[in-house]
């Protein structure tokens, strides 16, 4: 491959690699990327600091640091294999320090900036920036009364809003999990290409998403630590001003057979309490790495949803919802809710559900995704 990946960190700080040292006299180009994956599946990291004593870096899902060596000219280097496909949020050491590497790819996730490295699964680049017709991501501003401050969310648009405006359109409101901010979706979770890619292969609709923070804060509401509480304030967020706000902003159909919802994590969490406490919000209803029935223990922590999978309420479920999807990787219970949905199916409740190999991470949220986008509307 031997470039900077820019094809997979296709983002505002994925392009974020200028390879460029002033201190060492080259011209610009030639200095060698933090961040290059190479042509025989290693990825090589490098950087050019001559004063340093040890440079490290380490991937925040595991407990390992890999050093760098430092060769005659103070580039210290490091070549790795076989680090799992997706995107892998990492820390660097420089002299035993923590520090964010201002000219590498950044990211925002667990609560902060990290940087990170985005390894290609073989066979998969349903993610990849193509040479397809792009939507835009748009930030918008709008103001919320259920806060009494102004919000921010990331809009996408599809490739054909600016030049057909006479086209109205569906709407994805899609929700990022803990830690994470509306930039989540577009940046780690890559949906805009996803969409771009479907929609260019006819495989899906075209719709606007949109991305909010799910941290949703009253200013007279103190903070109790009641989990139900920012359950219901996303809600809050979502009906009262921020669907109103996309309604009269974009041109989307307003009514709830055009409207989709999905989180991961504790997104999914969001979702599932809109959806079930204020029916008549949306038809479609995705839910990644969410409880469903019983508690997993492997991700523990999540809404309970189970009242409303109670026998009797299979009618008015079946009848407030035209697709429902469950979504979990192997690797973080998926087979325990894989035999919960096959239950509830054998019950009446019509939902999907969706399982690959993978963990609690944007990799396997990245394909639920698209399993999804291609049953709306």
């Amino acid at each position: 491959m031997g470039n900077n990946c820019q094809f997979l960190q296709a983002g505002p700080l994925g392009f974020a690699q200028y390879p460029f040292t002033p201190q060492r006299e080259l011209p610009y180009g030639k200095e060698e990327y933090l961040v290059e994956l190479l042509d025989d599946g290693g990825t090589k990291f490098s950087v050019y600091d001559p004063d340093a004593k040890s440079i490290e870096i380490e991937f925040t899902d595991g407990d390992h640091r890999f050093a760098l060596e430092k060769d005659a000219k103070d580039v210290w280097k490091l070549i790795l294999y076989d680090i799992p496909a997706g995107l892998r949020y990492m820390k660097w050491y420089v002299n035993d320090v923590e520090l964010i590497n201002k000219k590498a790819p950044m990211i925002y996730g667990y609560g902060g900036a990290y940087n990170f490295v985005e390894i290609p699964e073989k066979g998969e680049d349903f993610y990849y920036l193509k040479d397809v017709p792009h939507g835009t991501l748009r930030l918008e501003y709008y103001n919320s009364g259920f806060t009494g401050e102004p919000r921010a969310c990331m809009v996408y648009t599809p490739p054909s809003y600016d030049t057909h405006p006479e086209r109205v359109y569906p709407v994805l409101y899609a929700q990022a999990g803990g830690g994470e901010n509306e930039t989540a979706w577009s940046y780690q979770g890559k949906i805009n290409f996803i969409l771009d890619n479907l929609i260019a292969e006819g495989k899906c609709r075209e719709m606007l998403v949109v991305m909010n923070a799910g941290y949703v804060f009253p200013k007279e509401q103190e903070d109790s630590g009641d989990v139900n509480a920012l359950m219901d304030n996303y809600s809050q967020l979502l009906i009262r001003d921020c669907i109103p706000f996309i309604e009269k902003r974009f041109r989307v159909i307003p009514d709830a057979s055009h409207r989709a919802i999905c989180g991961n994590s504790m997104g999914a969490s969001q979702t599932q309490w809109l959806a079930f406490h204020y029916p008549g919000t949306a038809e479609y209803m995705g839910v990644f790495s969410g409880r469903l029935l019983e508690e997993i223990r492997e991700q523990p922590g999540h809404y309970d949803p189970s009242e409303f999978y109670a026998d009797g309420n299979q009618e008015a479920f079946n009848a407030e919802f035209r697709y429902v999807l469950y979504a979990r990787g192997q690797k973080e219970g998926g087979q325990q809710q894989k035999q919960e949905a096959e239950a509830l199916r054998e019950k009446g409740f019509h939902i999907e559900f969706f399982m690959q190999k993978g963990k609690h991470e944007w990799h396997f949220w990245r394909k639920a995704a698209r399993e999804f986008l291609t049953h709306l509307f």
